[in-house]
């Protein structure tokens, strides 16, 4: 029996191509820029961002092992662009990461990659683990040995814990303490971080985010997840008594705080 398939829609092609707004002086010592997770939410946004923002000034490699929640759809419109290449590849594997490092002639990292629904560390934090700490550990060893330039590491606000209603706004340098197995992965991975510029002077910028939404978000996380519930007229389920609050960063305006870190930071 044969089958038959619909041809490929080309909605996408006619669709806007999302990024940032902001816009700087070009970094002279800047040219090729790794970012991990680049086929993911949050990252994809800054990798289209400089993609079409600074043609022939940065080459960006996505580097990416194109796990469930990434897609290479998030960066096709930039898939004849000059300016980019998408590397499939694990940060836990160290011969991926020299390869790519050496093979792009890398001199600036942002480091997003890693596991990040809160939900799943509860009972598969090994993974976690993995990901998170060991594969930042690679990244670092690595950026050392090639004599990195720049490594911005993107952390997350959890790493401070719970917060008391009304105390909202914690100084930077607050105590970290995680509660949950991907908070306290993230707190270790920025352990190693740190470490690296204090022993081996690797130059190194930790971003903490807070929570971020927009088009192309996988929809395990809060609003995608309960506008698709809404749409079908399903139940959203709220944990608690209703009285905790999250503050929110849209996709774009985080690119252009990660643009405006590369360039000021």
């Amino acid at each position: 029996m044969g089958y038959s398939f619909l041809p490929e829609r080309d909605i996408w092609q006619h669709a806007p191509i999302l990024t940032g707004s902001t816009k700087f002086e070009p970094q002279q010592d800047v040219k090729n820029i790794m970012i991990t997770g680049g086929e993911g939410f949050i990252a994809s946004w800054l990798v289209r961002h400089l993609v079409l923002t600074y043609p022939g000034t940065y080459n960006v490699i996505s580097f990416d092992k194109l796990d469930y929640c990434s897609s290479l759809n998030n960066t096709r419109a930039l898939h004849e662009k000059p300016n980019f290449t998408s590397y499939q590849g694990d940060i836990t594997s160290p011969s991926e990461v020299i390869d790519c490092l050496s093979r792009y002639k890398i001199d600036t990292i942002f480091h997003f990659a890693a596991q990040s629904y809160v939900n799943l560390s509860f009972g598969n934090s090994y993974s976690f683990t993995e990901t998170n700490v060991y594969g930042t550990h690679v990244l670092l060893e690595s950026a050392k040995t090639v004599g990195i330039k720049r490594f911005i590491h993107i952390s997350t606000d959890e790493v401070y814990g719970e917060v008391a209603h009304g105390n909202d706004d914690l100084p930077e340098a607050s105590i970290l303490s995680p509660t949950n197995p991907y908070a306290a992965s993230k707190a270790a991975a920025e352990m190693l971080v740190n470490s690296y510029q204090k022993s081996f002077k690797l130059p190194v910028i930790i971003v903490r985010s807070n929570n971020v939404y927009g088009p192309h978000q996988y929809p395990e996380k809060i609003i995608p997840k309960f506008i698709s519930l809404l749409q079908r007229g399903q139940p959203v389920i709220f944990h608690g008594d209703g009285s905790s609050t999250r503050r929110y960063l849209f996709a774009g305006d985080a690119a252009n705080a990660f643009d405006t870190i590369l360039h000021k930071g």
